[in-house]
């Protein structure tokens, strides 16, 4: 896989300001961590809801990743249920769900702008090997307003690298447990990670972060700068 430098200028739009448009600051939460390939399935947490491109399924989903890959028998509303602020939802919104290599997509039929998500998990999803879920349970998910797409393939700038202050930034990769460092070209902000095991989103939050230009480093190397 080909490292990327892509440098992101994340443009935060002040409440009721919207001719004053400030270089800004996205800051990710995620951590590398090893696939469980023996014994049951392990939910690897960080679900994420965001606007999904490139592969299918694309549009509104909600990635929830799992240590290996899950049996497709075992999901469905009643073992994978949608509330929010703790109403299921799903027969509002959910049409479907995906499955690749270790990760279900919910497909929605649009966008669920809350941050009161959450996918209940039960005990009854089970892997290929027929081993039930260790950690179910009610699990919360980060809603992304926005989604900016890096493919380090082909290394290229996200077509809408802005965001609104205070908002929680989707970046998309190519790959699953991708590593990512952003650096802060104007002051001392320093971070690093992974999207984490079969996950292809890291989630930067905006608040809390100094104005100023930051690089997001995509699989750790310094090729090419946007």
């Amino acid at each position: 896989m080909t490292g990327t430098n892509t440098k992101v200028r994340a443009v935060f739009l002040a409440a009721l300001m919207v001719l004053s448009v400030f270089a800004g600051t996205i800051a990710f939460a995620g951590g590398a961590a090893a696939a469980n390939l023996s014994g049951p399935p392990d939910y690897e947490g960080n679900a994420v809801h965001y606007d999904k491109a490139g592969n299918a399924p694309t549009g509104p989903v909600i990635e929830v990743p799992f240590s290996e890959d899950i049996k497709q028998s075992t999901v469905d509303n009643s073992t994978m249920t949608l509330l929010d602020d703790g109403d299921e939802v799903y027969e509002d919104y959910v049409t479907g769900f995906t499955f690749d290599s270790g990760t279900v997509y919910i497909e929605l039929n649009q966008v669920v702008a809350s941050n009161d998500l959450e996918v209940e998990l039960s005990s009854n999803i089970q892997d290929t090997d027929d081993e039930n879920l260790t950690n179910p349970g009610t699990k919360s998910v980060v809603f992304a307003s926005q989604t900016l797409k890096f493919n380090e393939n082909t290394p290229s700038a996200p077509n809408n690298a802005s965001a609104y202050q205070g908002s929680t930034v989707a970046v998309q990769t190519a790959g699953k447990n991708v590593d990512v460092t952003v650096v802060g070209e104007d002051n001392n902000y320093f971070s690093e990670g992974s999207t984490g095991v079969n996950s292809s989103v890291y989630t930067f939050n905006t608040a809390n972060r100094d104005i100023g230009e930051y690089k997001v480093y995509i699989d750790g190397n310094d090729q090419t700068n946007y």
